[in-house]
């Protein structure tokens, strides 16, 4: 199983997809776009401490985007709705739906509406230095 991360960057304050990580320097690599088209790529190297890992859970919301540890997503299913954010229970040793959802457990939302709407790290009072 091939494990996928991105990255929140603390200094730039936005969460990209990690293209390469260097265990011997304790540094990775990123794309930071400087326009929103995506134009003017910039390769940005960061050191583990300078930024925040985020794990794929290996699930994907309706739109086909992965979904990623601190992803908001909302859920639907015959009617029902709600907010969660994804998150790795140390004591479970799985990924779960952290908030007072239907259930605990991410896989169980496999079958359900699921859609990112954001994560705990952007645009979001959740992080704070």
């Amino acid at each position: 199983m091939l494990v996928k991360f991105k990255v929140f960057d603390k200094q730039l304050k936005i969460v990209r997809e990690v293209k390469n990580i260097d265990y011997e320097n304790s540094e990775l690599l990123f794309d930071a776009y400087v326009k929103e088209d995506g134009s003017k790529n910039i390769e940005t190297y960061r050191g583990f401490d300078d930024v925040i890992f985020m794990m794929s859970t290996g699930l994907i919301d309706k739109d086909g985007a992965e979904i990623y540890e601190g992803d908001i997503c909302y859920w639907e299913k015959s009617g029902f709705r709600g907010i969660f954010t994804v998150s790795f229970g140390t004591e479970s040793l799985k990924w779960i739906a952290d908030s007072n959802c239907k259930f605990n457990s991410l896989s169980d939302y496999k079958e359900y509406y699921l859609k990112i709407i954001g994560n705990v790290y952007e645009g979001s009072q959740l992080y704070q230095e």
